[in-house]
């Protein structure tokens, strides 16, 4: 496998040079981890597609061996973010880049570095002299990059092979649009004048592991948006931090920028005077010349930047734990003994999971005393050495939630560290940001909150969206909020299509549904009882309305006690992560999405995770819906998650299920295309059993499943008419079981009448009919259709799936062309020929149909001839044999 890679946030020069040495040495795709610059990203909107494959870290993880890994624009390590770890599995490592002026830590089997305007120019010369031929958008990408990093060739450091490179892909063909579209071309004269001096006055402080870009240029006359000479600066070297003193119009104005945790601006600003952030900040000097400020500067540098407190500093020691096997009563006397939240579960001197008193709690309420925590404890979560940094720690429990971070070395637990030790952090230290989490918030990573109002426009039909702003508006008005929550959102930001609309509204939705649907002219339809209501546009579009509330359990699979509460309950009690997620409609917040349980993270690790450790004990049935979205979006369950179905499935609370909810979530899954999947899921997690203990889902029945897809598919091309996908799939899942069983069977699932026998009916037509197709050799036309006719269109394809491919004939000629066959002859056309009416009528339209399905009659004069000789003449027609 080859693989580019390069820095984070790239710009125009990072992804052209990675394309570009991607069709040069023929690798695989591009490795990303993080978004793109804004104006690249708008770029790719376009509908330009490239081979770039997102990675998560679990990609990272599983990628065992690289042949060659190629990076671009970059040689330092850190700045390709936990891409990084990847040089660690490659064989070979080539560079190229155009950063001349840093420290290279990345070890390159082989490299090309040289002191030129772009890494686009490197690449396309080297394309150039390979004899590979460019096309029109290639050629448009590279001179992208190279006019992005040259300032349109006016960088000092813009050479002629910049130049030369731009005349290539000029006579190759580029679309010229394209660069005043996407290229910042915002720099006057005098900017660019300070931006060449800044390039030539640039060096590096380097205090411990910390590097710091410092520059100094002077100009007569004012220079505006010196602030932003500052970030072309950055994007240009690709620093982490940048100090700037720029002498114009008698003043000296510092700027700061710092993407680095250790380097906090406005602290270092602030020694000047200026204030800001601890990214950017500035200041204006007086009474002091250039070469004054630089030294005080380099001397305040040096001053403020301090090595990082690590976790050894902060963390709690010792550690009061519970051992594995604990009793949930056990470990609530130790959680009141000392007054403790979170505790850790210890097995052989390692943590091995982390349980919470608010878990405890919960078991404890649904009667659980003497089971192991071990049933209900995280097991998914991170551990820190106590050499880590502070910010790593920090990162961990803000982004990923967690409440107690196990701290281990070589021998064992050694302490942990809770949000409370963080806050004991000097107040400097504990407003910094780790470098990974600010880089992750400049990659506009997954922020529990953000806006996310063009994604709704750009996505929507027309229709949906007014619809949301006319909800989102209306409740504004009425001083309410309102949030679309759920599948919704879940879709939206997979980039599905999904249109079934469900509101929270945090007051009384039943009043406001009632009230919105007099507005929109549609009908209402409430239930007081939940606090619910649904609409129905005169479309017929169905809306959902609920009022924000939380649900309480009094036991296992009871139904819920429904209280008001928050947006943020709400979601809370939700079944998956995936699924916890809102997008605020009204008002000046329109377009806000909540994320409290970090749903987009879990979107972007592809799984399902429960929201709480007794999610399954409230609603057994979230364990089939966890298989469903599963199998559906290719996602894994989380291996927490499948700790806790196994554990419901130890306490027997699938068959504490109401019968209807059993039968309807197979249904459900049976609907999923890969439903065969989902069905392994369930005997690995023992769920079958609860459907049936004789159901054995083997290699046997796994083929009939394969056949019966190709069946469905030929059905689909041959036949088209509507079919219930589910109701095919459940005779062939359970074409094993016996009659009494299955009867038995759905007799548990509480059916209405009608559905019963529909399936009963199946059961029994199916069989029946096998039997007389595999007892008789030549079946005749006239045969095939009355064995036929008596089973529905699903119970047909489950028929022929359990038939030999040989003998489908029978039941694909009688879908394809017996069923269609028709007499012209009625009733009165028999009463007219002198048939008497009565049973004679229907015996003879009988013979008539039989006869003209073998092909004895065709024409409707065949018909009355027939009618003639055989029934009025006295002459006999043999029906069919059984």
């Amino acid at each position: 496998m080859k693989i580019v890679l390069t820095h984070i946030s790239p710009d125009f020069d990072a992804i052209a040079s990675a394309y570009g040495v991607l069709k040069l040495h023929n690798c695989n795709h591009i490795a990303l981890i993080s978004n793109m610059e804004p104006n690249v990203y708008e770029y790719m909107k376009s509908g330009v597609e490239l081979p770039i494959k997102r990675y998560s870290e679990k990609d990272i993880e599983a990628l065992k061996v690289i042949d060659e890994l190629y990076i671009t624009d970059c040689k330092q390590r850190k700045r390709l973010g936990k891409l990084g770890d990847l040089i660690d599995k490659a064989q070979k490592v080539i560079v190229y880049d155009h950063h001349t002026s840093y420290a290279q830590d990345i070890a390159a089997d082989y490299e090309v570095i040289k002191q030129i305007g772009s890494t686009s120019t490197i690449v396309t010369n080297l394309i150039r002299s390979s004899g590979l031929i460019l096309n029109r958008f290639e050629a448009t990408l590279l001179a992208l990059g190279i006019y992005e990093d040259t300032g349109l060739l006016t960088f000092q450091s813009t050479t002629a092979e910049d130049a030369q490179a731009v005349a290539y892909l000029l006579s190759v063909g580029i679309d010229t649009s394209a660069l005043g579209d996407f290229i910042k071309r915002d720099l006057n004269s005098s900017q660019v004048i300070i931006l060449n001096e800044l390039l030539l006055n640039l060096f590096i402080i380097t205090v411990g592991d910390v590097q710091v870009a410092v520059s100094f240029a002077s100009i007569d006359e004012y220079v505006d948006e010196v602030a932003y000479i500052a970030q072309r600066l950055m994007a240009m070297e690709g620093l982490e931090s940048l100090f700037i003193l720029i002498s114009t119009g008698g003043r000296i104005v510092l700027v700061g920028r710092s993407r680095s945790t250790k380097v906090d601006a406005s602290a270092i600003v602030k020694q000047f005077g200026g204030g800001g952030h601890i990214s950017a900040a500035s200041a204006v000097i007086k009474d002091m010349f250039m070469p004054e400020a630089v030294e005080k500067l380099k001397y305040v540098l040096r001053e403020h930047i301090k090595p990082v407190k690590i976790v050894a500093e902060i963390m709690n020691a010792p550690v009061k734990y519970v051992a594995s096997g604990t009793s949930f009563k056990k470990a609530m006397d130790v959680t009141m003994k000392y007054n403790l939240n979170h505790m850790p579960v210890m097995e052989k001197g390692r943590a091995i999971g982390i349980i919470s008193r608010r878990d405890i709690l919960h078991g404890i309420k649904h009667g659980f005393t003497t089971e192991s925590v071990n049933d209900i404890m995280q097991v998914e979560f991170d551990k820190v050495t106590p050499t880590t940094p502070f910010y790593t720690a920090e990162e961990i429990m803000v982004t990923k939630g967690q409440k107690l971070l196990p701290v281990e070395d070589e021998k064992g637990l050694v302490g942990v560290v809770t949000r409370t030790d963080l806050l004991r952090l000097m107040h400097e230290e504990i407003t910094l940001r780790s470098a990974q989490a600010e880089k992750a918030r400049e990659d506009g990573f997954l922020a529990k909150s953000k806006i996310v109002s063009n994604l709704l426009s750009d996505s929507l039909p027309t229709e949906i969206l007014e619809l949301l702003k006319d909800i989102g508006n209306f409740a504004a008005e009425r001083g309410i909020k309102a949030y679309v929550v759920g599948g919704f959102v879940r879709d939206l930001l997979m980039g599905n299509k999904n249109f079934d609309i469900d509101i929270v509204i945090e007051a009384d939705a039943t009043k406001f549904a009632q009230e919105f649907a007099v507005y929109k002219g549609a009908k209402a339809f409430i239930h007081s009882k939940f606090k619910t209501a649904m609409v129905i546009l005169q479309d017929g579009l169905r809306i959902d309305f609920a009022s924000s509330r939380t649900e309480y359990y009094m036991m296992p699979a009871a139904a819920p006690q429904v209280e008001e509460a928050s947006i943020r309950n709400d979601l809370f009690r939700r079944d998956f992560t995936i699924n916890a997620m809102a997008i605020r409609l009204d008002g000046n917040q329109y377009g806000r999405l909540l994320d409290f349980f970090s749903g987009q993270k879990d979107i972007n690790e592809k799984k399902v995770r429960a929201l709480h450790s007794l999610s399954f004990v409230d609603d057994p049935s979230r364990a089939f819906r966890a298989i469903r979205f599963a199998v559906r979006f290719s996602f894994d369950i989380g291996s927490q998650t499948e700790r806790l179905i196994k554990h419901a499935e130890s306490l027997n609370l699938f068959g504490q299920l109401v019968g209807n909810r059993l039968f309807l979530e197979l249904k459900y899954i049976l609907d999923e295309k890969g439903y065969v999947k989902a069905l392994e899921m369930m005997k690995k997690y023992g769920l079958l059993r609860f459907y049936s203990p004789l159901l054995s889902l083997d290699e046997a029945l796994i083929q009939k499943f394969e056949k019966l897809e190709s069946l469905i598919n030929w059905f689909e091309i041959q036949v088209g008419s509507p079919l219930e996908f589910w109701r095919v799939r459940f005779g062939v899942l359970f074409v094993n079981l016996k009659l009494e069983p299955f009867n038995e069977m759905l007799d548990k699932f509480d059916l209405t009448p009608k559905n019963k026998e529909e399936l009963l009916e199946d059961k029994k037509y199916i069989h029946y009919a096998a039997r007389l197709i595999k007892n008789n050799k030549n079946i005749a036309p006239s045969m095939a259709y009355k064995i036929c006719f008596e089973l529905s269109t699903e119970a047909l394809l489950a028929l022929a799936c359990i038939l030999d491919n040989s003998r489908q004939s029978v039941v694909k000629n009688y879908l394809t062309d017996y069923s269609k066959i028709k007499i012209d002859s009625t009733g009165d056309t028999l009463i007219s020929l002198g048939i008497e009416k009565g049973p004679k009528i229907k015996e003879t339209l009988i013979l008539l149909k039989n006869a003209k399905l073998d092909g004895i009659i065709k024409t409707k004069n065949d018909e009355v001839d027939f009618i003639k000789k055989i029934v009025m003449e006295g002459e006999t027609f043999n029906e069919p044999s059984k």
